[in-house]
């Protein structure tokens, strides 16, 4: 599976007056938090990372599937780097998700951080988001125009298509982390104009031989004429 793994640093790096640190990076990708850290005794601080925002801060009780985790890490003296333990979510991880490859960390999706109980002056080289991609070419199509809001969607859908490739197949996101086969249809005739990448579209498609979701198990009990055995 070619995956690429890019490390991002924050594009907007803030000390509050509470003195917690506020960070953004840019885009929300499926990865992992990489820090440096020094304290001068054991101690432990607080991460939150997410992808929305609500009053300036991280939305603590989003809805749907948009992610949010609040997690404790303990710092030591002898210590310097650190990863962000992720906790796997049960709905996206259960027996039908698309499994990672044991190499892989816990991944989640999430754009925004921020640090509170620390004792070191921070600074935003400190922090990477360590973002998972299936191979990717940026740069093999553009598009611009002179509406700002066509080529904010364009942004959009392209980088969209490379965020949720993480698993090397065309998945619905963090939703469930299973491809359909409608979703995966409309995403492979997409990446087909914004880059020449054909391998994520065959790895998918042959996952359909073998796990064939609900709507298409629907449609072929309609020209079987068979019942449907959910």
């Amino acid at each position: 599976m070619p995956i690429s793994i890019e490390r991002i640093k924050p594009v907007d790096f803030v000390n509050k007056p509470d003195d917690s640190y506020f960070m953004d990076f840019g885009k929300a990708a499926f990865a992992t938090l990489e820090f440096n850290y020094e304290t001068p005794k054991p101690d432990s601080i607080i991460i939150r990372i997410g992808e929305q925002l609500e009053n300036g801060r991280i939305n603590r009780n989003p809805q749907g599937s948009i992610k949010y985790q609040e997690v404790k890490v303990a710092v030591s003296v002898s210590k310097k780097n650190y990863y962000s333990p992720i906790v796997a979510d049960a709905r996206n991880t259960k027996q039908g998700a698309v499994a990672l490859p044991d190499s892989f960390p816990v991944l989640m999706p999430f754009r925004y951080c921020e640090i509170e109980n620390v004792n070191d002056d921070l600074k935003a080289d400190d922090f990477t988001q360590i973002a998972y991609f299936n191979y990717f070419e940026d740069n093999t199509s553009s598009f611009t125009s002179s509406d700002t809001t066509l080529n904010q969607v364009w942004d959009l859908c392209k980088y969209s298509m490379k965020a949720t490739s993480f698993s090397g197949l065309y998945v619905d996101g963090e939703r469930e982390r299973i491809p359909y086969e409608a979703d995966a249809y409309l995403n492979q005739l997409s990446h087909y104009n914004t880059d020449r990448e054909y391998a994520i579209a065959r790895r998918t498609i042959e996952y359909f031989m073998e796990n064939p979701t609900w709507p298409f198990r629907l449609a072929e009990c309609y020209y079987l004429k068979t019942p449907l055995l959910l």
